[in-house]
């Protein structure tokens, strides 16, 4: 009965050290980092902040925009999200589409770098309101 009992321990530790390793060595699925925003009053041209994506995963980057209002109804807005350059060189445009109005613009698994996305059309309005900006990279 005893040597069961060491068998048993002894597969139990080997089961448990094979598991620990491969939860340790699989690749994460879920982002780099991400921040939580919101948007008052933002016109055409509008820069959002500077994040840094060290492309140390594969996650696909996204930006979404939630609750969107502004002076004129309108379903999306055109968005831009750039890869920082040094002045003078302009920034890379890495993918441009609509957003708003729960909507998200994915732009992929990109190089190395510090990103921002800019507000590039309104569709008809004045400002834009959004109650919730989620950026993942």
């Amino acid at each position: 009965m005893r040597e069961n009992t060491a068998m048993s321990v002894r597969r139990t530790g080997v089961a448990l050290a094979a598991t620990v390793s491969a939860v340790a060595f699989a690749s994460p699925a879920w982002a780099e980092g991400s921040w939580r925003s919101s948007l008052r009053g933002v016109m055409e041209g509008y820069g959002s902040r500077t994040w840094v994506d060290k492309n140390t995963d594969s996650y696909k980057g996204r930006v979404a925009f939630y609750g969107c209002s502004g002076t004129q109804t309108s379903r999306h807005v055109k968005v831009a999200v750039y890869r920082n350059r040094q002045w003078p060189v302009p920034d890379v445009n890495v993918k441009q589409g609509n957003t708003c109005s729960n909507t998200t613009l994915y732009y992929g698994d990109v190089q190395r770098g510090d990103y921002h996305f800019s507000i590039k059309d309104l569709y008809g309005r004045y400002s834009l309101n959004a109650n919730t900006v989620i950026v993942r990279y």
